[in-house]
């Protein structure tokens, strides 16, 4: 079963990227996909390209929660309770989130 299904069960993670100590972006990630070292291969690729486009002095990331043996809509679900509880907290949307989460449709 692809993983992008809702009903799919697999071992995930919601983590945030940070650009200049900043959280930019919060997400979510197959912890079954990983590179040698153990890193979600989703959350290298997220960091990399930020590190190539934006030419900004530090990119890092940080696992928030790992679930495991939960469907794709319950790490979705979890996802958008990450993000609305740093809008709640901050009053921001991070950069990497906006064009994805709705304050009005999340609260």
């Amino acid at each position: 079963m692809h993983k992008n299904r809702n009903d799919a069960v697999g071992n995930y993670c919601i983590y945030a990227i940070y650009i200049d100590f900043k959280t930019f972006k919060i997400g979510k990630a197959d912890l079954d996909r990983t590179n040698k070292a153990g890193t979600p291969v989703r959350i290298m690729q997220q960091t990399n390209i930020f590190k190539r486009i934006v030419s900004i002095q530090h990119v890092d990331f940080k696992i928030i929660l790992r679930l495991y043996a939960v469907t794709s809509a319950d790490v979705k679900r979890k996802e958008q309770e990450e993000i609305e509880k740093y809008y709640n907290e901050t009053g921001e949307i991070p950069e990497g989130n906006r064009n994805s989460f709705d304050t009005k449709n999340n609260r």
